[in-house]
């Protein structure tokens, strides 16, 4: 009799153990909807204008690993910059014409196809194109970047590439955090104002250190928003994956 009490008290303390461990999971999985959800309705109490935030379904990313690459006189059709690992080359022939660009980059560019067009930096005499990991872009560094160039009549394409990327071995994937949730972290720490207006949000990755002599960098995913606050145009990166790195601010 004993033994079958205790028998029955150790199953009942089992089944509790595991109702509690099943609860934790469901709420660890429903965390993110609901904060979600609870941005989203913060965000309504505001003026900010979010309907340029493309819809985001998640996505676990890590810090990446990569090295500048070093071109071969077979590989690029122009001047080689053994200082800064690029190409120049000069381009005068070439409409600068994004759809004609890319055309060109396609055949005559030295993976020319794991470029993307940035609208957010190119200009009418300066076109950028930025390297693709994973089908995110590294943003707005010349390590990991083609530009086209029209200064003083002459035209110029400038290339750098990144190789041997890989995920950093310091660090483990995380959970990407939440647009929406960023922008009402940014409007409550008052760095936006209730009238902002997010006009681009796209996910990517930052460059934070090169190693020129072993040409070795390390990246962070970031999340880049471009916005309209007031009279003030702003473009500004915010981490990705973890909410205690600084806020970085580009004109």
């Amino acid at each position: 009799m004993i033994w079958n009490h205790t028998k029955s008290i150790y199953i009942s303390v089992f089944f509790f153990v595991n109702i509690v461990f099943l609860i934790i999971l469901l709420n660890q999985q429903n965390e993110e909807p609901e904060s979600i959800l609870t941005s989203t309705r913060s965000l309504r109490s505001t003026n900010i204008d979010v309907s340029q935030v493309p819809e985001f379904k998640g996505d676990t990313l890590n810090i990446m690993n990569a090295e500048m690459y070093r071109f071969k006189n077979d590989e690029a059709d122009g001047d080689i910059t053994n200082v800064t690992i690029e190409v120049v080359k000069d381009v005068s022939d070439l409409p600068f014409e994004i759809g004609y660009l890319k055309q060109y980059m396609e055949v005559d560019v030295y993976r020319g196809t794991e470029y993307e067009y940035d609208t957010i930096t190119s200009k009418e005499d300066m076109i950028n194109f930025n390297q693709l990991i994973n089908g995110k872009p590294v943003f707005n560094h010349h390590s990991a970047r083609i530009r086209f160039l029209e200064e003083d009549g002459n035209k110029m394409m400038q290339q750098s590439y990144l190789t041997d990327i890989r995920e950093s071995r310091f660090s483990s994937p995380q959970k990407v955090r939440e647009p929406l949730q960023i922008i009402e972290e940014l409007y409550k720490d008052n760095a936006i104002t209730a009238d902002a207006k997010i006009l681009d949000a796209r996910l990517g990755y930052y460059i934070i250190a090169i190693e020129e002599e072993s040409r070795q960098v390390v990246m962070r995913p970031k999340w880049r928003f471009v916005i309209e606050d007031g009279n003030l145009t702003r473009t500004i990166f915010i981490d990705a994956i973890s909410q205690t790195e600084k806020l970085i601010e580009k004109e």
